[in-house]
């Protein structure tokens, strides 16, 4: 019954943020208090809920009002319009084109003790920078949380890495 009752507050509370008839911050509140109280929970133990989960989501929420705040005002600034233009003048448009060139550009760049800048023009790096950039674009395959345990003896193999 519980379950029924959580896939119930889930699809409500989805139906009405979709609908936007209201403010989202009413349904995201009333929605649960609903289900939790169609559940059966009485005021106290609601109360547990929300101060247990407002203690364990509070500081990663503090970060993305941050970063949605900043990123807001560099994007109203204009900041990123010389970026985006230079990307879509350099791959003529291919978004295909520029993700794949964003993605790959740490182990390109600076993959070696020399790569190629994206105007094809060679580039000398420091030695220190490719072991650098090797770590974080190519970590070992048990560092990944989906490889398995170190001590497991996996050899889940993560082709996402490469």
């Amino acid at each position: 019954m519980l379950t029924l009752i959580g896939l119930l507050t889930i699809c409500s509370l989805v139906v009405l943020l979709l609908v936007g008839r209201m403010a989202p911050i009413l349904p995201l509140i009333l929605v649960p208090l609903a289900g939790a109280l169609l559940a059966g929970f009485g005021l106290e133990a609601i109360t547990g809920f929300f101060t247990d989960g407002l203690g364990k989501v509070i500081s990663i929420a503090t970060m993305f009002v941050f970063a949605i705040t900043f990123f807001g005002v560099l994007q109203d600034t204009g900041l990123f319009r010389p970026i985006i233009g230079t990307m879509v003048r350099l791959t003529r448009g291919n978004v295909a084109l520029a993700w794949f060139c964003w993605w790959r550009s740490p182990s390109c760049l600076v993959g070696g003790s020399s790569g190629v800048s994206p105007q094809g023009l060679a580039v000398r790096m420091p030695a220190y920078w490719s072991k650098a950039t090797t770590a974080f674009t190519n970590p070992p395959k048990k560092s990944a949380p989906w490889s398995g345990r170190a001590d497991s003896g996996s050899t889940a193999d993560c082709s996402c890495w490469c």
